[in-house]
């Protein structure tokens, strides 16, 4: 059994997908996440990462026939490219207690970091890597799966979408 929590999607989501109002399912450990005020953390055994780290392994045991509201299982490669772009943003240091982490209706897994509808992390780990739409002041960012550089990517990102908080 998974722990899974659905909510309506977010109208606001600049990522072009799921921006529709349907119904997505976000895990319950990550529902009531608080935001807490830093801006950096070390997130080495940290509650924000134990919460991910078992949202994903949820994630990837989630049973073949699975229908969260239109969303599927994953498939296995997605969530392989999940554990890695979570370790990207560890390592990048951003405060990630408020990150969200769902399935989505195409077998890929999505993450999402907003601070508002000018500065949000959005990415999506498919079996072609890991891609991105970031928005950081009103400037849009793409990460391209394909190009040899998203690890650097990723980081640069994040850290310029952390010193970017007010």
């Amino acid at each position: 059994m998974t722990d899974l929590l659905t909510v309506p999607a977010d109208p606001l989501l600049r990522s072009g997908r799921g921006s529709n109002g349907t119904i997505r399912a976000i895990p319950r450990s990550l529902a009531g996440a608080k935001v807490r005020n830093r801006e950096y953390s070390s997130m080495v055994r940290s509650k924000a990462w134990d919460r991910i780290e078992k949202t994903l392994i949820d994630i990837g045991r989630l049973p073949e026939d699975f229908d969260g509201d239109g969303a599927l299982k994953p498939f296995s490669q997605s969530v392989s490219n999940a554990f890695l772009l979570a370790g990207y943003l560890r390592d990048s240091g951003l405060d990630l207690t408020d990150l969200m982490i769902w399935p989505t209706d195409n077998g890929t897994v999505e993450f999402s970091l907003r601070r508002d509808r000018n500065n949000e992390l959005s990415f999506e780990t498919g079996t072609d890597g890991i891609s991105g739409l970031i928005c950081l002041s009103g400037r849009e960012h793409w990460i391209d799966p394909r190009s040899g550089n998203v690890r650097t990517e990723v980081m640069r990102l994040a850290h310029e979408y952390a010193s970017s908080r007010v």
